[in-house]
């Protein structure tokens, strides 16, 4: 609105100083319009550009409310730092430990939609999945979004998340790389069915367990 309100001010104001030229610059058109006519045509034009530019800066600051809101729901925050945790530990493919300012203790972390090979039990890949979890996460600042479809616990009292590091989904990471298998425990989750294709890529691919086991 601002704009087009100022473009016309500009334009009128631009004609005025035209106008005055063209007249002043041809002696006998200007004395034939008579100096009264031409002085109230210019007092007339130069106060509607001023109501015009009063108009425009009197709107300025609604304006500028509205570009800052647009500007904020553009760029909206996402992965807010009260979700940031420090991974204490890795257990093995898909369970870590986690500890963070406002939670007394560590935090058993097992992550949602995927299973690895289980290093107690030593089986087929848990050693390479293990390590590789490691190298991701150990030491590592992380992002746990938790899923509605989903309990906040498992019956071993872990928490169910999806684990984040630089906007990276490890838990779909595991899977691509052939670390672990796309696991849904009855209901399905938020991300099952992009977790089902990173899964079926690895077997085409035969990386990982896919080959090994």
């Amino acid at each position: 609105m601002i704009d087009y309100v100022l473009l016309t001010s500009f334009i009128l104001l631009t004609a005025l100083l035209v106008f005055t030229l063209i007249y002043k610059g041809n002696r006998l058109s200007y004395i034939r319009m008579g100096r009264g006519v031409a002085i109230k045509v210019f007092a007339a034009g130069a106060f509607v550009t001023l109501l015009l530019f009063a108009l425009s800066a009197a709107n300025i600051p609604e304006s500028g409310i509205d570009l800052s809101n647009s500007e904020e729901e553009e760029q909206p925050e996402t992965l807010l730092k009260e979700y940031s945790y420090y991974v204490q530990r890795v257990v093995d493919g898909d369970t870590i430990t986690v500890t963070n300012p406002e939670y007394d203790g560590e935090m058993a972390v097992r992550l949602i939609g995927i299973d690895a090979p289980e290093l107690d039990s030593n089986q087929c890949y848990s050693q390479e999945a293990a390590d590789r979890v490691e190298d991701l996460l150990l030491g590592e600042n992380i992002n746990l979004i938790p899923d509605n479809t989903q309990d906040d616990k498992d019956s071993y009292d872990r928490f169910l998340r999806y684990v984040l590091l630089d906007a990276v989904d490890i838990n779909e990471l595991l899977i691509k790389e052939g670390y672990a298998r796309e696991f849904t425990f009855i209901t399905p989750y938020e991300r099952q069915g992009r977790y089902q294709q990173a899964e079926e890529a690895a077997r085409s691919a035969d990386l990982g367990l896919f080959s090994a086991c």
